[in-house]
């Protein structure tokens, strides 16, 4: 509909309100603003200078960590994990990349090997890692490292997901671990 003079387009305007904005941030004069992708290359890079400069800070206080019984399943996922890749991990639809063997070691070795893996597997782009633990029936203290593996799992910023392994490739002796993707990066979607 076209107004023929203006008097009816202001007609047309009558009880039209205008619509509410939320207050924004603007960048100082001469200074562009961030686009998305730049505040989160911003963050990656923030991210990676805290971690240089934090060495590793995996907890060996056992005080803090739930002693888990030795073929007690254990579970965890951040919210941006979608259920369906969650499910294909515990079932072991989606195959580890490469696997770390803790048997023997104490919970100091142990604690040292899961900071190093993590992080060569974070620089190699790997998405699925393995860490194999045992079930701890044999051990001192039951499932002791066992226990402190799946609480390091949910203390490390790059785990995204961690879960008990299905029967056939170790169950409760093993956690399968899924790492954040790299911004940047592109793999196929079934990763």
């Amino acid at each position: 509909m076209k107004p023929e003079n203006p008097s009816d387009f202001e007609s047309m305007l009558d009880g039209v309100l205008p619509l509410e904005t939320e207050p924004r941030e603007l960048s100082p004069p001469g200074v562009a603003a961030k686009s998305p992708g730049q505040q989160l290359a911003m963050e990656d890079v923030e991210r990676d200078q805290v971690d240089q400069s934090n060495p590793n800070y995996l907890t060996l206080m056992d005080t803090a960590v739930t002693m888990l019984a030795a073929d007690q399943k254990t579970e965890f996922r951040e919210s941006g994990v979608q259920q369906r890749e969650f499910e294909e991990m515990k079932s072991g639809r989606i195959r580890a990349e490469r696997t770390l063997d803790l048997h023997r070691c104490t919970v100091e070795e142990s604690r040292e090997r899961v900071w190093k893996f993590l992080a060569k597997g974070i620089a190699e782009n790997l998405r699925t890692v393995q860490i194999r633990h045992g079930p701890g029936r044999t051990s001192d203290r039951p499932a002791w490292l066992k226990s402190f593996v799946a609480h390091w799992m949910r203390e490390h910023r790059d785990v995204i997901a961690a879960c008990t392994a299905p029967r056939a490739a170790g169950g409760a002796g093993v956690t399968v671990v899924r790492l954040r993707k790299r911004r940047g990066r592109k793999r196929s979607p079934r990763e």
